[in-house]
């Protein structure tokens, strides 16, 4: 299996447009957990500098290597679960960041749709438009890849509202549904994620399609 950084020499701007797209989306997801974070109470995230879209401070320098690797990264906000105002404050911080790449595939959609309808270079050379759409399509995955219920994703703890036990999952039990999840996820479920990604940006395209 090659890895990603492959992709530069076989397809660099297919490789370049990835980096560029999933780093910020990243930024822009964990800094949503950040903000939410401070609004409900606890001020950790701002006090480490998470208020930022620095890939440096959001992802690390270990997930930025491997990203340019295998194309995969992840980041991390901490929070004190001791300073939130609500029983349902921690819920509402772990969808913040899912709900962010939900709201960019939206707005990714609308540059397309825009770029589609307005630009005089045809769909399948321009290159504005494939970025854009690009974008929406990946910040679409993100959003379903982070709402699975799995223990180390932001679905977990959505879940956990709804289901307290879930919480309360004994750490080893936890780790293990984690690695068969993702080993699920990573190979056989990867069309759940990239359909449902593909699904949710071309319903976003249409609707702009419509208002423009």
């Amino acid at each position: 299996m090659n890895l990603f950084i492959s992709e530069l020499l076989t397809n660099p701007y297919y490789y370049v447009t990835t980096i560029l797209i999933v780093t910020f989306s990243i930024c822009v997801h964990e800094c949503a957990h950040a903000w939410t974070a401070l609004k409900q109470g606890d001020e950790t995230a701002l006090w480490l500098g998470h208020i930022s879209l620095n890939p440096r401070i959001q992802m690390g320098w270990t997930s930025i290597v491997v990203m340019l690797l295998i194309g995969f990264a992840w980041g991390a906000v901490p929070y004190n679960p001791r300073n939130l105002r609500k029983p349902w404050s921690g819920a509402l911080i772990a969808f913040a960041g899912p709900l962010a790449n939900l709201v960019l595939s939206f707005l990714f959609a609308g540059m397309a749709a825009a770029a589609f309808h307005f630009m005089t270079v045809a769909s399948e050379d321009n290159m504005v438009y494939q970025f854009l759409a690009q974008a929406s399509l990946m910040n679409a995955v993100l959003f379903i890849f982070n709402m699975m219920p799995l223990p180390v994703l932001d679905g977990w703890k959505v879940l956990s509202l709804f289901i307290p036990d879930m919480s309360r999952l004994p750490s080893q039990h936890a780790s293990s549904i984690t690695w068969l999840g993702m080993a699920f996820l990573l190979t056989r479920g990867s069309f759940i994620i990239w359909g449902g990604g593909d699904s949710i940006s071309n319903a976003f395209f249409r609707v702009w399609h419509l208002v423009i």
